[in-house]
Order: structure tokens, then sequence, then C-alpha cells
């Protein structure tokens, strides 16, 4: 492993550690779990040290490492960070650098971390989805995401969201986290389905995520969904294998170092 692949492997490590002491379940995201799959050791991209918790299980953790952060460690999120762009957290070693230049001031800590995604559900009532839907998509307005694209009604969301940050970016942010927290896990007890929204939304049967199953990456057992090959399928279609042979090509527009 070279030192930025170090920095990512110790950061799950660390994650590992604590939902193993307060027996939180997660998931390694499909990237993570091909290459732990077909034995290929972490992957090169540090922008790759992703998982996925049921929202729910995401605040349980959020709630537990605030509390027992290490040295050079933050976890940052809408509930603490004025611009952090969107319902997810983001475990960062603050001593190493992974910052982008076509994106802002969306972290305060601009380090190498691990992105912590919420396993979303689509069963919440239809109005407070709605509301939640508009807030989630003016809040993403308001802060550094360039090369993010909004449709013209989406663009009208930015204005109750404008409004209510007069009151302060750092609450409203927190307010919104609150509410799609508590959307999230009142939909996830009737979901047949879960969907993670990053740059691309992708669906998942809510039956993967019933059973977790040990897997070994670089030697750490780590946690993925118990049916594997059904998860990769979903993610990446079933040729998951070829996916193996992608060549890490560094971003002109984003600079790491360890």
């Amino acid at each position: 492993m070279n030192e930025v692949q170090k920095t990512v492997f110790n950061l799950l490590k660390e994650i590992d550690e604590l939902c193993q002491t307060e027996q939180i379940p997660y998931f390694l995201s499909p990237r993570l779990t091909l290459n732990a799959f077909y034995d290929a050791g972490l992957p090169e991209n540090p922008q790759f040290g992703t998982l996925f918790m049921k929202a729910a299980d995401m605040e349980r953790f959020r709630r537990s490492m605030s509390g027992r952060l290490k040295e050079q460690r933050v976890l940052e999120s809408m509930k603490n960070s004025p611009y952090f762009p969107g319902f997810y957290l983001r475990y960062v070693d603050t001593g190493t650098l992974l910052y982008h230049l076509d994106k802002g001031r969306n972290y305060l800590y601009p380090g190498i971390g691990i992105e912590i995604c919420p396993l979303l559900s689509p069963k919440a009532s239809r109005r407070g989805m709605k509301i939640n839907h508009i807030l989630e998509k003016g809040w993403r307005q308001t802060c550094d995401l360039y090369k993010e694209t909004f449709t013209l009604k989406e663009k009208l969301y930015i204005l109750p969201v404008k409004a209510a940050g007069l009151l302060g970016r750092k609450r409203l942010g927190s307010f919104i986290y609150d509410r799609l927290l508590r959307a999230n896990k009142a939909g996830a007890q009737k979901a047949s389905r879960f969907y993670v929204d990053r740059d691309v939304r992708t669906y998942y049967p809510a039956r993967l995520f019933q059973k977790m199953k040990d897997i070994p990456l670089e030697g750490l057992v780590l946690r993925c969904p118990s049916d594997i090959r059904g998860y990769l399928s979903a993610y990446y279609g079933d040729d998951f294998k070829k996916r193996l042979a992608t060549t890490y090509v560094p971003s002109w527009a984003c600079m790491v170092s360890p």
C-alpha cells in the first residue's frame, strides 16, 4: 500500500472498531466490496473510501464517534459544518490533504476521509418528502457544487433556504439534517428498497441489507452485505468483475497528499 492507501486503511480500521464496540451495522460500498471479494486490495483512488449505513445507524455512529475522536480526526456533517453539501458524514484525517479545486469550501477540513452515506428510504410521507426535497435541493445550491446542475423548478428551491439561512447557516444545516434523519428513520421500517444519492442515485433491494458478512480487505476484516454477488450486480450489472480493470487517473482538480 502507498501512503494514501494506508491513511484510508487506518480510517476504515477506526470506524470498524467503533462499530464493533457499539454494535452498529455498516456495509462497504460496492467498490470496496468488489476489491475485497477478488482480493484486489484497497483502490488507489482515495475518493473510493465509502461506507453505507441505514440513517438511524449513521446517527448512532455520529453521536458515538463525536465523543471519542482521536488526535487529527474530525467527523464532519451538516450538523457541525455550515457549507457541508449533503446528508452524509465524513470521517477525516486532518493531517492530510484531499482538496477539490472545483468544489470550494464545502469541507472545513479538506483531508483524506471516509464518507459514510445513508441508505435512504423512499417510504416517508408524500408531503414530508416534498418538503425535505425542497430543503435538500435548496441547501445544495447554496454550497460550492459548481458542476451540479438543477432544473428551473429546482432553482426556485434556493429562495426559502436562503431566507431561512439569515438566521445562521449552521443552525439551518442542523435543522435540515434532523428533518432528513427523522423521515428516513420512519421510512426504513417499511422500505422494500433503499437508495444512495451520490453522483448517480442507485437503488438496492432492502433484503441486501438485512444481513452482514465478514470480508477481509488488506488483512482487515470488515463488513458487507451477505449476498455479495447480488449487491455487486445491483450496482455494476452482471459483468461486475470487469470493473476491477479500471485504471486510476488522478483528477487535475483534486490535490491529494498524505
